[in-house]
Formats: structure tokens, C-alpha cells, sequence
């Protein structure tokens, strides 16, 4: 192993009574680690191996998504965090099988894909399949646009649209769901305009071809 190298060479598990021993050498040294503990690093190097980064199938929906709910027409202002909603309600066991209901002809596996995609928040980063004008924005850069409006002080969604001017809110993406044979996906799409304007969806789209064509959207908040 060079110098500084963190992974193993390789391991190895192996199976006696109810432990499972873990080889693998670091500086020379065999380490045993209980089976909670294998399992636990396990489970999370195969999670993020098959969750992994967002995939361009993934970009080329979002922007399916921009063009079918029609946000494209000014500056396309997508916060840089995917997310689903603020506490993650919408992944609760009851909705999603609300969500099988309304999409009835959707694979389970890709509910389930969707479901164990968004347990977390990924990063988007620039892709040329976007809309051209767009911008990635951070969360905390949102926030400090509502820094001052405890303060009676012009703010939040005007300060927003001074920067943005016809733009058609904030938009926020989840990760992509999507069935084993790749033909199918879930995805939610959150529209914030204004104080009290905005719209939340669930999208169940097919592949048709070499395009992704949206077959069904259900609202699932509004304001």
C-alpha cells in the first residue's frame, strides 16, 4: 500500500457462530471488528456506491421537468440542494403508498429507489442539459435574503426578485427514482413564487424512446 493510502488492499469476511471476522491489513496490522460494525460499514459503502452522484438521467428529467411545468421562460433559479420537502413528510410510509395509488402503473422499486435516494440531500452541480440560463443556489444564500425582514426592512421575496427579476421562483429537485429496467421514474418538484404562492409535485414519467415524457403529476402542497 503507498504511503497515506486509507483503503485496503482488499477484505474478506468470514462466517463462525454469530460473528463475522473482517480482514483486511492497514499498516501491516489485522483488525477484527464485530459483525454490527461490519455490517454498519457495509451497508454504507454499498449505499453510497449505488446511490452514488446524481446521474445525467437524472439532469436530462429536471430538465423535462423545467420545460413541462413551463419555468424556463426567465432565469431558472434552482436551490443547489436536492430535497423533497423541509422535514422530509413526504417520505413517510402512508404518503408513499398514497403516491403507489395515484401512480398506479409505476414499478414499486422505483418508489422505492426514490424513497431511499432522498433519505439524505445530494448537491447539484452544472450541467450543459439544463436550461442555459440558470442559476445554483445555496440554502444560506435564500436565508440571508430574509435576514432583515423581522426588522420591517425590505426582503425576502423582494430583495429575491431584485436579483432575479423574471425568474419563476425558487425551484427545489429530489433525487430521481427510478425502476430496475431504467424506463420508469419518480420525481418532486417544489415551485416557491412568492409569500404565499407555491406548489409542490409528485411526477411519474416513462421513457419513450430516447425522451422522458411525464405521464402524471399529482400536487401535493400548495400555498
Amino acid at each position: 500500500m503507498q504511503e497515506g493510502e486509507r483503503c485496503p488492499y482488499w477484505l474478506r469476511l468470514q462466517g463462525k457462530g454469530e460473528e463475522l471476522m473482517l480482514h483486511f491489513f492497514l499498516s501491516g496490522k489485522r483488525i477484527v471488528v464485530n459483525s454490527v460494525l461490519i455490517l454498519g460499514i457495509l451497508l454504507g459503502c454499498f449505499t453510497a456506491k449505488c446511490e452514488g452522484e446524481i446521474t445525467a438521467k437524472e439532469y436530462a428529467i429536471y430538465s423535462r421537468l423545467i420545460e413541462h411545468f413551463d419555468l424556463g421562460a426567465g432565469s431558472v433559479i434552482i436551490t443547489s440542494g436536492t430535497a423533497v420537502d423541509e422535514d422530509r413528510e413526504l417520505l413517510r410510509e402512508d404518503v408513499l403508498r398514497q403516491l403507489k395509488r395515484e401512480f398506479p402503473s409505476a414499478s414499486t422499486d422505483a418508489i422505492l429507489n426514490f424513497k431511499s435516494k432522498n433519505i439524505r440531500s445530494w448537491m447539484l452541480e452544472r450541467k450543459e442539459r439544463f436550461p442555459a440560463s440558470y442559476v445554483l443556489v445555496t440554502q444560506k444564500e435564500l436565508d440571508r435574503l430574509w435576514d432583515n425582514c423581522d426588522a420591517g426592512r425590505r426582503c425576502g421575496w423582494d430583495l429575491f426578485y431584485d436579483k432575479y427579476p423574471g425568474s419563476s421562483g425558487i425551484i427545489t429537485f429530489s433525487r430521481v427514482g427510478f425502476s430496475s429496467k431504467g424506463d420508469e421514474a419518480v420525481a418532486y418538484l417544489g415551485n416557491r413564487r412568492g409569500w404565499k404562492s407555491g406548489t409542490g409535485y409528485f411526477v411519474f414519467l416513462r421513457k419513450q424512446g430516447d425522451q422522458w415524457q411525464v405521464i402524471k403529476s399529482v400536487v401535493v402542497w400548495m400555498t
